[in-house]
């Protein structure tokens, strides 16, 4: 069994714990609880040290895109949903029913929902860039949250803090205003 090391660390978006073997990072987890850092040596504390800066070079604004050594578990299935999601560019969305077509299963809408909801990896692999057809959809770091990184992606750059709105009009699921713009 592989030696893990996790890492806790504040974030524009909340308390954030990282997890990763000797090789891969293995976990992202939001809102998470207070928790010793485990593991402070090694190769497995190198990921989650190099995880914590690109994730917060993300929520600042200044990282559009993620290289880490993943890991990527679940079923055949989940990890097919998890790979496509992953190819959902900065500033776009896919509806849960695109992301079903991109894995062969048209009628899978309502799976590819339980797969983005069992993502491990929130934000390296975008499950907030996942949206219903005419609706935000899920997250499992909360609507809030995701508004919050919509609007992120759509702006460039950081959007007032959350809590601090004073509407709660989400922007449109391809950001700011327009059609939705969709990968699949």
């Amino acid at each position: 069994m592989d030696t893990l090391s996790s890492l806790s660390f504040d974030s524009p978006v909340g308390r954030l714990r990282v997890t990763a073997t000797p090789e891969h990072l293995i976990e992202v987890k939001l809102n998470a609880p207070e928790m010793p850092d485990s593991a402070p040596e090694g190769s497995g504390h190198r990921i989650c040290e190099e995880a914590r800066r690109q994730i917060l070079g993300f929520l600042e604004g200044r990282r559009r895109n993620f290289d880490l050594p993943m890991r990527i578990v679940g079923s055949r299935f989940q990890r097919d949903v998890l790979r496509s999601m992953a190819k959902i560019p900065f500033g776009l969305t896919a509806t849960y029913g695109d992301l079903a077509r991109s894995v062969g299963e048209p009628g899978g809408s309502r799976a590819v929902g339980a797969a983005c909801g069992a993502n491990p990896l929130a934000l390296v692999i975008p499950c907030h860039r996942v949206v219903g057809k005419g609706n935000l959809g899920g997250f499992g770091g909360g609507v809030e949250m995701k508004r919050w990184l919509l609007e992120l992606e759509a702006l460039g750059r950081p959007p007032k803090p959350m809590g601090s709105r004073q509407d709660d009009k989400p922007p449109s699921p391809n950001g700011i205003d327009g059609e939705q713009q969709t990968l699949f």
